[in-house]
């Protein structure tokens, strides 16, 4: 049984997700302890547009990927040549976002690296998600420790003091994880395909159309997760930044859990929603009570002793410690993330986009006008707690509108049995 479950690719989707958010954590750790506090909050700024540029890429080209991925795994290296493509299209427009970002910071002369970061780290994570989609999460874990623990430990070992060094760092190992992952989808025996290009057109349509509302979505849960940090520059400095940051770093210990449940989750309630919302509701309750264990440990040492965390993360000379009383603020608002993360990945995978695209209205919506208030207000404690009242809006409104859904689907269930027994009688 134990041989079992240490070979199943339940456990490799968890330690998949651990190499990726543990490189991060090491990356911010290290760069956080390199790097002066106004420095760091620049940092942190632009890495957080990166992320919420990649978010764009990842609705319209990694999440209908999924699905087909999902759907017909014999076709995983026709879908994966296509994606890659349509990654490749996207990155005219969304350089052209970065640059605004740069200008905005006054620090243009990094835009040419930080486009060279960003189509890097969108083919990784393109090719990455394709083994995720037909659940070869082993296969994927390898490259994965090359790109993000490697690339943490270069941090670690160069201690870079320079931006565009630091960037460039993040790209060269983007890189050679997506040439590595690329080989293993086998994407490259797809340019024999027959009618490739007309394959690729009908996809971008595709992707468009299931994409688009996940885009809404994902677009408004980036503005919300961007709205704090930006505006405790704009109120204040760069420097309260880096103490947010600070605080985000140790509650981003979840999401190894946060984002396999999420990887995994899709593609399997995907395959069992063509045996009804029950049986897809019933997995997506198994999996998140038994991921969601994985959290207690961590969550609960930052609850109970937060300083002595913060201590042992920064140093204890570390001005970030003074701020440990907010760690308990922020672990609750990513336990009630966790819980929204699985019901939304439940609405992802019984494809229902809308679902998705109106929690983060409600989320988003609470952040632009009572979060920015107290940010202003409150300063770096203000961004704590309003990013606590944005989860328990996010994760009440999915728990009302999949409850409607599945309503409905009861209905229809009822309506069709009602149908054919009407004919045989």
């Amino acid at each position: 049984m134990l041989k079992k479950l240490i070979h199943s690719e339940t456990v490799a989707s968890i330690l998949d997700q651990a190499v990726v958010s543990g490189g991060n954590f090491l990356t911010t750790l290290v760069l956080a302890r390199v790097l002066i506090p106004a420095d760091y909050g620049i940092f942190s700024l632009l890495f957080l547009s990166l992320f919420a540029i990649n978010t764009c890429h990842s609705s319209l080209v990694v999440y209908p990927l999924t699905l087909k991925g999902a759907a017909d795994p014999a076709d995983l290296s026709r879908l994966t040549c296509a994606a890659l493509l349509h990654t490749l299209l996207l990155a005219a427009p969304l350089s052209l976002i970065l640059l605004v970002i740069t200008i905005f910071l006054h620090h243009v002369y990094l835009w040419p690296v930080l486009v060279v970061a960003m189509i890097a780290w969108q083919l990784q994570e393109t090719v990455r998600r394709a083994l995720l989609s037909v659940l070869r999460f082993r296969s994927a874990i390898m490259p994965d420790i090359l790109c993000y623990v490697g690339q943490g430990l270069v941090f670690a070992i160069l201690r870079p003091h320079n931006l565009s060094t630091i960037f460039s760092i993040v790209a060269g190992t983007s890189f050679i994880a997506a040439l590595w992952q690329f080989i293993l989808t086998d994407a490259w025996s797809a340019r024999h395909s027959p009618a490739l290009l007309t394959f690729v057109k009908s996809h971008g349509v595709y992707s468009w159309w299931m994409g688009r509302f996940v885009l809404a979505g994902n677009a408004l849960n980036m503005i919300a997760l961007q709205i704090p940090a930006w505006t405790l520059a704009f109120a204040f400095d760069a420097t309260r930044v880096a103490n947010y940051q600070s605080l985000l770093n140790l509650v981003g210990i979840s999401n190894p859990v946060i984002f396999s449940i999420n990887s995994l989750l899709i593609p399997t309630v995907a395959r069992e929603a063509v045996h009804g919302y029950r049986r897809a509701r019933k997995i997506a309750l198994d999996y998140g009570f038994r991921y969601g264990v994985l959290l207690l440990p961590a969550f609960t040492a930052m609850m109970l002793v937060p300083h002595a965390i913060m201590k042992l993360v920064y140093g204890g000379a570390s001005p970030y410690t003074l701020l440990s009383p907010l760690l308990r603020i922020f672990v609750a608002a990513f336990a009630l993330q966790y819980i929204a993360t699985v019901v939304g990945a439940y609405e992802g995978g019984m494809s229902r986009p809308k679902t998705y695209m109106w929690v983060q209205v409600m989320g988003t919506g609470l952040l632009l006008t009572v979060g920015v208030a107290m940010i202003f207000r409150f300063g770096v404690t203000g961004a704590v707690s309003a990013m606590f009242v944005a989860s328990a809006a996010r994760l009440v409104t999915f728990l009302v509108l999949a409850h409607q859904a599945d309503k409905q689907a009861t209905v229809a269930d009822i309506y069709i049995t009602d149908t054919h027994l009407g004919e045989y009688q």
